[in-house]
């Protein structure tokens, strides 16, 4: 696979490029990838691209509403394996046409779609690992590879989160599934321990009471769950005041990080204790877009690839913490 060199100001850019949904009027083609023999696999496995489709002469104001939805696929997550010798990637899936209100500057989009895949690091052995799932999917994707699992999120409505953990032989369990309550601070993460071995939940409960700062007082929840059963093997929860970002060492702790006030650090056996706060974030375990060598994975731009792996300057691989 051919490799590039690039800055990560670059890097940011190359991430919105990929990350976006396209805003055309609606030629019916995305980022796609090459077909592959579907014989054996779930439906849907087809890795294809759709072909372009000439709008009708009569697809422009005011008669958009009579103008025919477009087929657009697109890849939309990347990441490295967590021992970096394979990629998992999302191809997402919709229908668009143009807008009748053009100011909005976006193409009206209905019928989201998703389907998750892994490939060798060189692009071999491309498989679909589900089904099309009649959802869009979130921002979380991690390819625990040595334990044989993926973790990824599918929006099931504007404000409601199902994450689910992918078996390699393409069995899906829902690890949890979350409500947003409408409060600045409330979160959810779901991040696999370095290993592999345990997938952590960081839930930040707001408590919705008024208070002078942009956060009320509220609680964090976490549970340890052992990767194999899901069974909840650990659980802690703490007072906090602020918003939280959480994140694996290599020691195997989790890292809690209040901003502002304090880090917690915890692991299966031992409950959390004041610790320094981590002088990273990200890459938060073993899978993310970055390899322990410094790469960047990004959304492919060609219908032979779906991937693209980048040689950046100044990427910081996990282990920064």
């Amino acid at each position: 696979m051919k490799n590039k060199r690039m800055g990560m100001s670059g890097m940011f850019r190359a991430g919105l490029a990929g990350g976006f949904l396209l805003l055309g009027c609606g030629t019916g083609s995305g980022p796609g990838v090459e077909p592959v023999a579907t014989e054996g696999k779930p439906d849907g496995a087809s890795v294809g691209s759709t072909e372009g489709q000439k709008r009708p002469w009569y697809c422009v104001l005011p008669f958009v509403f009579m103008c025919p939805w477009a087929e657009t696929e697109q890849i939309v997550q990347v990441a490295f394996a967590d021992d970096d010798s394979a990629h998992a990637f999302v191809k997402l899936m919709f229908k668009e046409r143009p807008s009748a209100h053009p100011l909005n500057g976006t193409t009206d989009k209905k019928d989201f779609r998703h389907q998750v895949f892994i490939q060798d690091r060189d692009g071999e052995n491309r498989r679909a690992v589900t089904g099309v799932v009649s959802s869009q999917n979130g921002a979380t994707l991690y390819y625990m590879k040595r334990s044989g699992y993926l973790i990824v999120d599918t929006l099931e409505a504007p404000d409601k989160l199902r994450y689910d953990v992918i078996r390699l032989d393409g069995r899906i369990q829902t690890l949890e599934t979350w409500s947003h309550p409408g409060q600045l601070c409330a979160g959810l993460e779901v991040v696999p321990s370095p290993d592999g071995l345990l997938i952590a939940t960081v839930e930040r409960l707001d408590s919705g009471q008024p208070a002078d700062l942009p956060c009320a007082p509220g609680r964090v929840v976490v549970e340890l769950h052992d990767a194999a059963s899901l069974a909840v093997v650990a659980r802690y929860d703490w007072e906090v005041g602020g918003l939280i970002e959480s994140t694996w060492n290599p020691k195997g702790e989790l890292i809690v990080h209040e901003l502002e006030a304090g880090s917690w650090k915890l692991t299966r056996s031992e409950p959390p204790v004041a610790a320094a706060d981590p002088r990273c974030i990200h890459p938060k375990t073993t899978s993310s877009i970055i390899s322990s060598y410094g790469q960047l994975i990004v959304p492919g731009s060609s219908p032979q690839s779906p991937v693209e792996v980048l040689a950046v300057d100044d990427a910081v691989p996990f282990g920064c913490q």
